[in-house]
């Protein structure tokens, strides 16, 4: 029980989880905008208390890097109570207690070169930055079809360039493509998030 009321009062002083990365992130996307020419960063944005979790792919001249912004996964392992409190405390909650940006958090990932290559080229044939979301045409499916749902995830998608940021949001793409098909961006965003959960190791919140 006091470990349930640790938590709580803990996640009453923090940062939301799957914090808005333009409102959040502000520090991270700044030094990503000043040290690569072109950056595409992909997550989810849920309604849960879950830590804030993002991969990147950036391209600075000829040299493209994958990153990602997590805390260190939680090992399967059985320990006494006291060492495994004190190892979930400083493994997977330290993260609320800093800003989005380029600290212990924040690592690069590995991907081979010529797989690297292949994915930045996959993601720039989607066009991301033509693609409109759901802010453009709209969340769900147009009536009369009545699918709502309102306890799933949103695609986050962060287009950065040393000129401009672009976000692009979609609510359960898969659900509402499922539902009302044929929406274009939805499509698209969809076949973005699959190269990122292919290529990051990356699991799906939708």
């Amino acid at each position: 029980m006091r470990f349930l009321l640790l938590l709580f009062f803990m996640f009453l002083g923090v940062k939301g989880a799957d914090a808005q990365l333009l409102k959040e992130g502000k520090l991270l996307l700044s030094f990503l905008q000043d040290n690569a020419d072109s950056t595409v960063v992909f997550g989810y944005k849920t309604g849960f208390l879950s830590p804030p979790e993002f991969v990147m792919i950036s391209k600075k001249g000829d040299t493209i890097t994958a990153y990602t912004y997590r805390a260190p996964p939680a090992e399967e392992v059985l320990m006494p109570h006291n060492i495994g409190y004190a190892v979930l405390m400083n493994h997977r909650f330290s993260i609320y207690k800093v800003p989005i940006a380029v600290n212990q958090f924040f690592n690069p990932f590995f991907i081979p070169g010529d797989e690297l290559l292949i994915l930045w080229k996959a993601l720039k044939d989607e066009q991301a930055w033509d693609i409109q979301d759901d802010t453009v045409d709209g969340g769900g499916c147009p009536l009369p079809i009545d699918t709502r749902i309102y306890d799933a995830a949103s695609v986050e998608v962060q287009l950065l360039t040393k000129e401009k940021v672009r976000s692009l949001s979609f609510y359960a793409p898969a659900f509402y493509e499922k539902n009302c098909p044929g929406r274009n961006g939805r499509i698209r965003i969809m076949a973005i998030e699959k190269l990122f959960l292919e290529h990051f190791q990356f699991k799906s919140r939708l």
